[in-house]
């Protein structure tokens, strides 16, 4: 779907009571190009290019342009939650998405289930993908 943040108060127009962050100029560990394979889709694997920046994530899955806006991360705890900007079933939702390997040239990421609120998706436990490796560009 950046780096180290700034808590401020308030909520978002999702009702999320949560802390929203302002990221610093490290940006999010996951900061770059990345490519893999998405072997959940049950049928043909898809192939994939993710290019996350501090603030978005865009995607091109299968040749399906689609877009995220990064909400918050945390580098230490390996999370970013984001909203679907451009999707074909998805716009408006959330969605966690979390590094389960400390990014080099590979990691392993879980994606999870894509939620109606910012809240939800901040504390989704259903992890209904399987995890994907993905590699820096």
């Amino acid at each position: 779907m950046a780096v180290l943040m700034l808590l401020l108060n308030g909520c978002d127009s999702s009702g999320s009571t949560s802390a929203q962050y302002v990221p610093s100029t490290a940006g999010i560990e996951l900061q770059g190009t990345w490519t893999g394979t998405d072997t959940n889709t049950g049928q043909t694997p898809v192939a994939f290019t993710i290019t996350i920046t501090s603030t978005s994530m865009v995607w091109n899955y299968g040749g399906t342009p689609m877009r995220s806006d990064i909400l918050e991360y945390d580098n230490s705890a390996n999370t970013v939650v984001f909203r679907w900007s451009s999707h074909p079933a998805y716009i408006g939702k959330y969605q966690k998405f979390v590094w389960l390997s400390e990014p080099a040239a590979t990691v392993t990421a879980q994606a999870y289930s894509v939620e109606d609120t910012q809240a939800a998706a901040e504390n989704s436990t259903d992890a209904e993908y399987v995890p994907v490796t993905m590699t820096k560009q």
